[in-house]
């Protein structure tokens, strides 16, 4: 039996998900309809087959897209007596050696370190989960971090 990757996803980040799926399912209709005629004669036409090339990474992103929003769960905020231990979605404060930083503890779907959003699967992130203010957090790739606040 196999089993599926669950997506773990914030609201936000579930529906740029979605618009970005509609976005390229109407992108390939678009492109399905301007098909460059392949030429008739035995030379490779070198533009046919840059697009056909290029439908196949569009279509490989849309089926990749449609098995994030099949298995997708959204992380939901946790109960009131809940919110201060660090979960998926929190968004925490941390001081460190550099100053303060903020990151959004998110699932791999959403990753995107330069705008702060580190995977749950990530040493960093794995070292954060359950952890609660004022608690140090060490990590093989990061340096002692004190945790100032978690906001859901």
């Amino acid at each position: 039996m196999e089993t599926k990757k669950i997506f773990y996803l914030t609201s936000s980040g579930f529906n740029r998900i979605k618009k970005q799926y509609t976005f390229l399912r109407k992108k390939l209709v678009r492109a399905k309809e301007d098909i460059p005629p392949s030429f008739e004669s035995d030379a490779v036409n070198s533009d046919y087959l840059f697009f056909l090339e290029e439908l196949g990474i569009l279509e490989k992103k849309i089926e990749e897209l449609e098995q994030i929003i099949k298995n997708a769960k959204v992380i939901e905020t946790p109960p009131e007596k809940r919110r201060n231990i660090v979960q998926l979605g929190a968004k925490v404060l941390l001081e460190g050696k550099k100053g303060i930083q903020k990151i959004w503890l998110v699932g791999t779907a959403e990753t995107d370190p330069d705008k702060g959003k580190i995977s749950d699967e990530s040493p960093f992130g794995r070292a954060l989960l359950g952890r609660r203010v004022g608690e140090i957090v060490l990590s093989p790739v990061a340096e002692g971090y004190r945790i100032r606040d978690i906001i859901y």
